[in-house]
C-alpha cells in the first residue's frame, strides 16, 4: 500500500465517527459502568411522542440518555481501538502483528499523535451539545424515530469495525475505507425524515469533511 492510500484510508477512519469539541467525559471507557447497560438507544421518552411536543427540559434530558447509551456502545476507548485495529488490518494480514501494531495505534492517538492526525476528541461519537432544543417547531418526527435513527449509526459503525478487527486481519482491505466513508457522510434510511428537522442538526448531521 502507498503512502497516498494510507492517507486516504487514515481520512476515512477519521470521518467515520465524526469531529467534535473535547467531551466532558472523554476519559470514560467504552461499555461503561452506569446503570444501563450496553443496549439499544434510548431517549428514555414514550416513543410515540412527537418532538415538536417535548419541552426543552425534556430534550436535556433526553438527549443525556442518548450520550450514554451511546458512551456505554461505542465511547471513546473502544472507538480508538476499533479503528486502530482497521487501519493495522489494512496493513498487514498477520493478526499478531495487527495486535501489536494496533496497541501502538492507540497511544498514538491518545497522545495526539494517530495516522494522519487523527485524534482521541475525532474519536468521540458522544460530543453533541445538549443544552439547546433548537428549533423543534413542527417537527413531526416521533421519539421512536430517533432512536432508530441513531440506532442504525452505530449499528452500522459498531457493523463495520467488529467486522474488521485484528481478527480478520487477512481481509481488511482499501474496500474498507468506501465502507466506512458511507457510513461516515451519509445517513441510513431511517433518517430520513429527521432532516426536516434542523433542531435535531447537532444528533444527526454527518462529520464536515
Amino acid at each position: 500500500m502507498n503512502r497516498f492510500e494510507q492517507w486516504a484510508l487514515a481520512c476515512g477512519l477519521g470521518l467515520v465517527l465524526g469531529c467534535g469539541g473535547e467531551s466532558a467525559d472523554d476519559d470514560t471507557d467504552g461499555g461503561g459502568d452506569g446503570a444501563d447497560a450496553p443496549g439499544a438507544v434510548d431517549t428514555r421518552l414514550p416513543e410515540e411522542v412527537p418532538l415538536d411536543s417535548v419541552t426543552p427540559q425534556q430534550y436535556a434530558s433526553a438527549c443525556e440518555s442518548l450520550r450514554e447509551s451511546v458512551r456505554n456502545r461505542l465511547g471513546p476507548d473502544a472507538a480508538v481501538r476499533g479503528v486502530c485495529e482497521v487501519y493495522e488490518g489494512a496493513m498487514t494480514d498477520d493478526p499478531a502483528q495487527c495486535e501489536a501494531s494496533a496497541d501502538s495505534c492507540v497511544s498514538d492517538v491518545n497522545a495526539g499523535n494517530g495516522p494522519a492526525g487523527i485524534t482521541r476528541e475525532q474519536l468521540d461519537f458522544t460530543t453533541f451539545e445538549c443544552g439547546d432544543a433548537g428549533n423543534l417547531e413542527g417537527c413531526s418526527v416521533t421519539v421512536g424515530e430517533l432512536e432508530t435513527c441513531l440506532e442504525d449509526r452505530i449499528s452500522g459503525i459498531e457493523e463495520v469495525l467488529q467486522g474488521n478487527d485484528c481478527d480478520n486481519a487477512a481481509s481488511v482491505s482499501l474496500l474498507t475505507l468506501t465502507t466506512l466513508l458511507g457510513i461516515g457522510t451519509s445517513l441510513p434510511p431511517s433518517c430520513s425524515r429527521l432532516e426536516q428537522c434542523p433542531g435535531l442538526a447537532p444528533l444527526i448531521a454527518p462529520p464536515a469533511q
